[in-house]
């Protein structure tokens, strides 16, 4: 009775489990891909110094990279685009337009020689998705801070953008 009670148990959990997931595949009714066109803005203006002018380039154009890449993992069909006006809207197309607002290298020798967070870079970013009929779907900042250095923000503010597009879509 007892094994009995556990397998009816497991079974109603994993049902229930099943139910809730919300499908995972990005294709629309029609069986059609997604498209998202990703646009990026290093946030470079005349107040940078050189160096944060290299850095913001560094790390903006890994970011464009891994997030066109992770999208494409997850089944989207995504492309970096230049300028917006490489958007054409369309029935399965959104533009996200994604921004570095602020990054902070941080401390590489803090982080070696302290540790415990001593050195932490920091990544703050703002982007949107905006459908076909200019509607903005999604408008949120975000931001992590990493003391492995600045590839690890990249990473988390990349999946932070997909899981949001995938709870919107």
């Amino acid at each position: 009775m007892k094994r009995l009670c556990t397998v009816a148990l497991l079974v109603v959990c994993l049902l229930g489990f099943g139910c809730n997931q919300k499908s995972s595949s990005p294709n629309m009714a029609d069986d059609s891909k997604t498209l998202i066109m990703v646009l990026f803005d290093r946030g470079i203006d005349d107040t940078l110094t050189t160096k944060q002018v290299q850095w913001r380039n560094e790390v903006g154009t890994y970011m464009e990279a891994d997030l066109v890449n992770r999208l494409k993992r997850v089944g989207y069909s995504a492309r970096l685009i230049l300028d917006q006006s490489e958007y054409t809207p369309a029935k399965n197309a959104f533009l996200l337009p994604v921004k570095i607002v602020s990054y902070n290298p941080g401390s590489q020798a803090a982080r070696f020689l302290v540790g415990f967070g001593a050195g932490a870079c920091g990544l703050d970013i703002h982007y949107e998705l905006i459908d076909s009929v200019n509607t903005t779907l999604i408008s949120t900042d975000d931001g992590t801070g990493s003391s492995r250095g600045w590839r690890p923000c990249v990473q988390k503010l990349n999946k932070n953008i997909i899981a949001a597009i995938r709870r919107n879509l």
